[in-house]
């Protein structure tokens, strides 16, 4: 076979033969046979580069990447830019999903030179792997340019590319300095957070179409789930519309089932058409979740097609899920799903009027027309007609061309449709569900596992090298199992789990996860996550998973917890819309109530929890105070206690309020009475005005007239 150049498949060495061969990774393995002599992100491609005294070329993409597959063709086949590659520089090919630290570390370099992060990247280094120059998907001749011009200043002018690798190093240094624990930082800043998040949610949300910003769109689970947890009126109306855009644009495969990645226009029309397996276990939780408050019947519909399409076109023999479908086939980007009118007449036939009073067929992007739901009064009824057509769509689609499957198992990815499984579970009282989730648990703890802990991808990839996302995300999973009732043992495999992830990835110095364990290819720049992406980042599934096992009456993880989420403070306090799916644990009043005993066990609001039931002009304050211990009244009857005291407040400061306090219940203290809460108190307001936060004063006493330090715990009530 000749390619672009004349030049046959095989590298123009006969010697040489790329270690791509004998890579797991099927998007490693496309390129092995490029004429470009491609090496492996490993400690001796590095040493061989500063051995040769060479720049290095490093290109990271991931199967599923449409503008990966095409840099594959248009540039790495041709045998002018092999040429230049194979003389000046060491060629290294990562996939994504396979190093995930690799790829971190490096999207640093493309925002901190001013290029958006993507793939596929594009980086020159420096042989101590520094980049010089980052960019992302560049054509052929664009890209001679650069390897010209690159190797011409490396011979000549060296100094200049050290200036620029100095540059860049500061400014990444500048974004991700270390974030060590700020012992004088009051931790409990963190309940005021999820209000402070919502309010940049607001700003950023398009209440026409749905989603955050412009174009291109992504579902951004994250931040639904955020949403969706924090329960206000505002943050559900936004998630409800969001998931009412995903469900009824270009993004949902109506025929097989599930969800592209993203929108490329802000009305959700046009997909970018690779189907990743974890953004699928996220919405499989988040529609089931929505269906259950809402009973929107697309949302159920989108539940049951993103089983359909995990179990038909991602299940693997062994009971586990492949990682995604490529936006690519020799076809053509996005062929497989779109008709032309002919193609539908044929499958159709009498049926074909039917398909127009239930779909819309959008031809925007040209190339034939993409079926999206049809919203109407009568939408649901139409349902059961639907089948039968979809079924004769699906088996006119089977004979195409399909695209790519990336068939790597990743650890991670699988733990989050598990998840989703469970949510899907519990929602729909579907048995089989549960026991399907279990099943795949029980697999991918025993297919991940190897001598050196859990594999990234299973069976495959750098046997010295894992991440904190794999332990934190199926050890989730197990507490996620074990609440729905699967069993005492996920429990305990959690707890393992548990034990192993802090054994391997706690940084007991900085006081923080660490995302990686291992010494696969040294780094120049750290590879933490700066906030969540599609999915949850490393170490807010990490802090989650120790707080779930807090809240399960497992103690002893509890110093771990404070000491991450002080650390964690102030990055979550700069930037805290950047961390949603850990915020949104901490929505919920039980939570708050759960940090305060983190840090100050011995203080009065480590025994109660404040919620509030506002109204028009006012309102209720809720006060549940634990077993055993009590609150004062007010007025207090004796010297020396502290009345419980409501504080109200808004943007503009204190606000004036009429309080209507209980009378109590009566304590006799040395043959002295004096009122005091217990249980649960209801103390009504009226303010005449909405107030954004409520502070309640309060003492706390145990039954054997023990009282603790005054406190203040306050509630930030969501727009």
């Amino acid at each position: 076979m000749l390619l672009a150049g004349g030049v046959p498949a095989a590298a123009q060495d006969g010697h040489w033969r790329s270690p791509l061969h004998e890579a797991s990774s099927p998007y490693l393995r496309k390129h092995a046979d490029n004429p470009v002599r491609w090496r492996l992100w490993n400690a001796s491609t590095l040493e061989e580069a500063v051995r040769l005294d060479r720049p290095i070329f490093l290109s990271i993409g991931y199967a599923a990447c449409y503008w990966c597959h095409v840099m594959e063709r248009e540039s790495f086949r041709n045998a002018e830019v092999a040429q230049q590659l194979n003389t000046h520089f060491v060629a290294i090919k990562v996939d994504r999903d396979e190093r995930p630290d690799v790829d971190r570390a490096y999207q640093r370099a493309l925002i901190a030179s001013g290029t958006d992060a993507g793939w596929p990247s594009t980086l020159l280094l420096l042989p101590d792997g520094r980049a010089f120059v980052a960019r992302t998907y560049l054509g052929r001749d664009e890209l001679l340019s650069l390897l010209e011009a690159a190797s011409v200043t490396w011979r000549s002018r060296r100094s200049l590319i050290h200036q620029q690798a100095s540059t860049l190093e500061r400014l990444i240094a500048a974004a991700d300095a270390d974030v060590r624990a700020d012992e004088a930082a009051d931790p409990l800043l963190l309940t005021s957070l999820p209000a402070d998040t919502l309010r940049t949610l607001t700003r950023q949300f398009d209440a026409e179409y749905g989603g955050f910003g412009e174009a291109s769109k992504f579902p951004q689970a994250p931040r639904l789930d955020f949403l969706m947890a924090c329960a206000s009126p505002s943050s559900l109306d936004m998630a409800r519309k969001t998931l009412q855009a995903v469900a009824l644009g270009g993004l949902h495969d109506i025929v097989g089932g599930g969800f592209h990645r993203y929108a490329t226009d802000r009305q959700w029309r046009t997909p970018h058409y690779e189907k990743m397996l974890s953004d699928q276990g996220q919405l499989l939780g988040l529609f089931s979740a929505a269906y259950q408050r809402w009973g929107d019947p697309s949302f159920r519909e989108a539940v049951n097609g993103i089983l359909r399409f995990v179990d038909t076109e991602l299940r693997s023999p062994d009971g586990l899920w492949f990682a995604a479908t490529s936006a690519h086939s020799s076809a053509g980007e996005g062929a497989y799903y779109r008709w032309r009118e002919p193609e539908l007449d044929e499958a159709l036939g009498a049926d074909r009027d039917l398909l127009e009073s239930l779909v819309t067929l959008d031809d925007s992007a040209g190339g034939g027309a993409l079926l999206r739901w049809r919203t109407s009064d009568d939408w649901a009824s139409q349902l059961e007609r639907w089948v039968s057509i979809r079924e004769r769509l699906a088996g006119a689609r089977r004979q195409r061309v399909a695209p790519d499957v990336d068939r790597q198992i990743v650890t991670g990815w699988n733990a989050l449709m598990i998840r989703g499984l469970v949510d899907a579970a519990i929602v729909f009282d579907d048995e089989g569900l549960l026991t399907r989730a279990a099943e795949a648990m029980t697999r991918l703890t025993e297919m991940a596992r190897s001598e050196e802990g859990l594999r990234h991808v299973v069976g495959a990839g750098p046997p010295d090298v894992r991440y904190l996302e794999d332990y934190a995300a199926v050890g989730a999973a197990a507490v996620r199992l074990a609440d729905a009732g699967a069993g005492a043992i996920w429990e305990a495999r959690a707890v393992v789990i548990a034990d192993e992830m802090l054994a391997r990835f706690w940084n007991s110095e900085l006081h923080r996860f660490e995302e990686r364990d291992g010494t696969s290819g040294a780094l120049p720049y750290s590879a933490r996550a700066s906030g969540d992406a599609a999915e949850p980042a490393a170490s807010s599934l990490a802090i989650i998973f120790l707080a779930d096992l807090v809240d399960r009456g497992l103690p002893r993880y509890r110093p771990y917890l404070a000491r991450a989420l002080r650390s964690q403070l102030a990055m979550l306090s700069s930037e805290p819309e950047a961390w949603p799916s850990m915020l949104g644990w901490f929505c919920a009043p039980s939570r708050v109530k759960t940090l305060r005993q983190l840090w100050a066990p011995e203080s009065s609001g480590g025994r109660v929890s404040l919620t509030v039931e506002p109204g028009e002009n006012g309102g209720a304050a809720v006060l549940r105070i634990d077993d055993g211990w009590h609150i004062q009244g007010n007025p207090v009857a004796l010297e020396g206690l502290v009345a419980t005291e409501l504080r109200f407040a808004d943007h503009s400061g204190d606000l004036p309020a009429q309080v209507r306090y209980p009378e109590g219940e009566p304590l006799t203290i040395a043959a002295q009475s004096t009122p005091v809460y217990s249980g649960v108190t209801r103390i009504a307001y009226d303010t005449g005005t909405r107030p954004d936060r409520i502070t309640a004063v309060i003492q706390a006493c145990d039954d054997t007239g023990r009282c603790l330090v005054p406190d203040r715990i306050s509630y930030e009530i969501l727009p």
